[in-house]
């Protein structure tokens, strides 16, 4: 429902501002800050709704029990609209771990990448090594 009304808002926005706004999600990380406005900047406000509408209208939950291999769920303890779909995921994939990370967002790779490299590494380890 959330995504909905973000797809909404995003489409009464100007294009201009919601270049500005894509440019504030990655600003965090300028390693692909630049590249990442070029991508939204390429495809147009028409582009990245259309993108988004794709993205909502996406139901992969009937696939998830044939996934088989360990499988890590990451999410910011922030990012309160996508816990709730995070827990579910979790408890869908046969296999799945949910890390929850404290003091982040919902782009929380690019919020603190060294802590999000130090997760993943340690849970790409092997399956025993997963944090709960």
């Amino acid at each position: 429902m959330m995504f909905g009304l973000q797809i909404a808002v995003c489409s009464i926005f100007p294009e201009t501002l919601l270049m500005k706004t894509a440019a504030r999600i990655y600003e965090g990380d300028c390693e692909i800050a630049e590249d990442a406005l070029r991508d939204c900047r390429t495809l147009g406000k028409a582009g990245l709704l259309r993108a988004m509408r794709t993205l909502w209208r996406l139901d992969l939950r009937n696939d998830l029990s044939s996934v088989s291999a360990p499988t890590l769920i990451m999410c910011g303890a922030k990012d309160r609209v996508n816990i709730p779909a995070a827990r579910k995921i979790a408890t869908l994939i046969p296999q799945a771990k949910l890390h929850i990370e404290p003091n982040v967002g919902h782009l929380w790779n690019i919020e603190n990448p060294k802590r999000f490299n130090s997760v993943l590494a340690d849970n790409l380890a092997g399956p025993q090594a997963f944090s709960q």
